[in-house]
């Protein structure tokens, strides 16, 4: 599939059939499901990847599956993937991350934490085609049991695991943002809105209890205004709720400032074109 995208994502998933005891229970994931159909995400653009480039080895695929691939933006907080075993990485994605401090930590569903790290950097691809098979059983991390429609069939601390894996990925884009190449700073930004969560420390101010990123953005100035530049991350905090006195504090208050009243100038030029 990688060489068939026209979009060099970072990984792609195919959904499973879910197998117990040697039979074929369901042939399919309904978490992916209803993220297509729900979401209704656009088709990842993709052209059949020629003989050559992969020893001949096209010619056992069916080409129809190119019609059924969806994009999963970057932006996308949700799990939209089927189980880890259906991601298929590039290595040079997992490189981006294999040297993050606090993965060494991370003692299970490791692949669970590539998959959001990688999609928030690069975004992946769904294919809407059962290509494997996932046999559940007593010692699956995650999964208890094959998915029955309104009972939940997962671990609830899977949810806590989720929380660690999006604090790792902060940590690190906001240590060395630089290290991320990005095209562009709107791609850094969207990057950390959408792995941001909740805060965990109990040590932490008030006004970051319900967004790491905010807590970073003040201890990780530094680092990050030299990219992105002071206006932009003055603009980002304001976003993310960090009150004026915490930025004032931090030395960027007359970014702040500067760009608060130019977004009051063009407020009111527009308010004056439209005669109200």
């Amino acid at each position: 599939m990688h060489l068939s995208l026209r979009i060099p994502v970072g990984f792609t998933c195919s959904d499973m059939l879910q197998i117990v005891s040697g039979n074929i229970v369901l042939g399919g994931n309904s978490v992916m499901s209803r993220y297509i159909l729900g979401a209704k995400p656009p088709k990842a653009p993709a052209r059949t990847a020629a003989n050559s480039a992969t020893d001949g080895l096209m010619q056992y695929v069916d080409p129809s599956v190119l019609d059924r691939i969806y994009k999963v933006d970057m932006k996308c907080r949700a799990w939209p993937w089927t189980a880890t075993s259906g991601f298929f990485f590039r290595r040079d994605a997992l490189n981006l991350w294999a040297n993050a401090p606090g993965l060494a930590e991370l003692r299970r569903s490791t692949d669970g934490f590539f998959g959001l790290a990688i999609n928030a950097i690069t975004g992946s691809v769904l294919i809407d085609e059962s290509l494997a098979g996932l046999r559940i059983h007593a010692t699956n991390n995650f999964t208890r049991h094959p998915q029955l429609n309104n009972i939940r069939n997962y671990d609830i601390a899977t949810s806590e695991r989720e929380v660690r894996y999006r604090h790792i990925i902060l940590e690190e884009i906001t240590r060395d943002p630089g290290r991320f190449r990005f095209h562009h700073t709107g791609l850094l930004k969207r990057s950390l809105f959408a792995a941001d969560t909740r805060e965990t420390s109990d040590t932490a101010p008030a006004w970051a209890r319900k967004s790491r990123l905010s807590h970073l953005f003040v201890t990780r100035y530094a680092s990050l205004a030299s990219v992105v530049g002071e206006s932009k991350i003055a603009c980002w905090m304001f976003e993310k709720g960090v009150p004026a006195r915490v930025m004032k504090e931090a030395g960027i208050r007359y970014a702040f400032a500067d760009r608060i009243k130019g977004t009051l100038a063009r407020a009111w030029r527009y308010t004056r074109r439209d005669g109200n």
